[in-house]
C-alpha cells in the first residue's frame, strides 16, 4: 500500500512537469549561453525549465505572457523578447524573438551588447531597471526595454488592467506624434535629393574632407545648410583616411587617402564622386526606411485605436 501511494505521488509530480521544446526562434541563443541543456520541461505557463544530463535545473526561459497589442512599437515594428536566467535565477540574457523591426537597427543594438544590460538582475529587479538606449537605434531599444519590463511584470503579476489602459492610451498618442515626425523626415529627405540642394550637400562634405571644418562651416552658413561635425564614417579629417579599427575602409576613405597622397583635380573629382555615391546611398536608405516605418506605424495606430489585436 505504501508503495502504491508513493507511486501515485511520483506520478502526479511528473504530470506537473510537462515535457516541452525550446522555441526555434530562441533555441540557438539559449544553447550558446547554456550549452549543457539536454531537456526542457514546463511547470508553469510560459516558464521553461532547462535541465542538464543529470536532470538538474541549470536555467529557466521566461516567455512573454502579453499579446502583441501590449508591446511597444519600435522603429518599424514590435519585438518579442524572452528572458533567460541561470540556476540562481539571475538574468544571463535577454533574447529577441519574432519581430518585423528594421534589421539594421536590431543589428546595431546587438553589436552594442544591449541585450546583456540586464544580466545579473533577478526577475523582480527588471521592472525598475533603467537602461540607456543605443545611439542611432532609440526606437528599437525602447521596444525591447518595454518588452523586458512587461514580461517581468506579467510573470510577477504586478500590472493592473487600469495601468495597461493608461499605457495603451500613451502609446496611441506617441504613435500619432511619430507619424507627424516621419512625414516631416520624408519631406526633408525628398528635398535633400533635389538640385541644387544635393550638389550643395555633396560640396559641403567635400570641403569638410579636403579643407577642414572651418571652411565647411563658412560654406554651410553662406548657403543656409546645416553642418554637423561627424566622427564616424563621413569623409573628413576626423575619420579619414585612416578607417576605424575592425572596419573596412569605405570608398570615400580610399578616395580621400588617394587625394591626400596626390592632391590633383582628377583625385578631387574622384573623391567628389565617392561622396556623391555615399550620399545617395544613405539618403535612399533613410527615405526607404522612413517610408516603411510610416506605413507600419499607421497600421499599428489603426489597430490600437480600434481596440483589436
Amino acid at each position: 500500500m505504501k508503495n502504491m501511494v508513493l507511486g501515485l505521488v511520483l506520478g502526479l509530480a511528473s504530470l506537473q512537469a510537462v515535457a516541452a521544446e525550446l522555441p526555434a526562434r530562441f533555441k540557438a541563443e539559449v544553447m550558446k549561453i547554456l550549452p549543457g541543456v539536454v531537456r526542457v520541461q514546463e511547470n508553469e505557463p510560459r516558464i521553461l525549465e532547462l535541465l542538464d544530463a543529470s536532470d538538474g535545473i541549470i536555467g529557466r526561459l521566461y516567455l512573454e505572457l502579453i499579446p502583441d497589442e501590449q508591446r511597444r512599437f519600435g522603429y518599424a515594428g514590435t519585438v518579442e523578447v524572452a528572458v533567460l536566467v541561470d540556476s540562481g535565477n539571475r538574468v544571463i540574457g535577454v533574447l529577441p524573438g519574432e519581430n518585423v523591426e528594421t534589421r539594421r537597427y536590431l543589428n546595431r543594438i546587438r553589436r552594442a551588447k544591449f541585450f546583456t544590460r540586464w544580466n545579473g538582475l533577478t526577475l523582480a529587479e527588471l521592472p525598475g531597471k533603467e537602461v540607456d538606449a543605443v545611439t542611432g537605434a532609440t526606437y528599437s531599444c525602447e521596444a525591447v526595454k518595454h518588452g523586458v519590463r512587461r514580461l517581468a511584470e506579467s510573470h510577477l503579476e504586478i500590472r493592473t488592467e487600469a495601468e495597461a489602459a493608461v499605457e495603451r492610451k500613451a502609446e496611441i498618442q506617441r504613435l500619432s506624434q511619430r507619424i507627424s515626425r516621419l512625414k516631416a523626415d520624408l519631406n526633408s529627405g525628398e528635398a535633400m535629393n533635389q538640385e541644387p540642394r544635393k550638389s550643395n550637400e555633396v560640396e559641403l562634405r567635400l570641403i569638410a574632407a579636403v579643407e577642414g571644418q572651418e571652411a565647411a562651416e563658412k560654406f554651410a552658413d553662406e548657403r543656409g545648410l546645416r553642418h554637423v561635425v561627424k566622427r564616424s564614417r563621413s569623409a573628413g579629417p576626423a575619420s579619414a583616411p585612416t578607417a576605424r579599427r575592425n572596419r573596412r575602409p569605405s570608398a570615400t576613405d580610399i578616395a580621400l587617402a588617394a587625394y591626400r597622397e596626390e592632391p590633383s583635380e582628377a583625385r578631387r573629382a574622384e573623391l567628389r564622386a565617392a561622396i556623391l555615391a555615399d550620399y545617395e546611398f544613405h539618403l535612399g536608405l533613410r527615405n526607404r526606411d522612413n517610408a516603411r516605418a510610416l506605413r507600419e506605424v499607421e497600421k499599428r495606430l489603426e489597430v490600437l485605436s480600434a481596440g483589436r489585436n
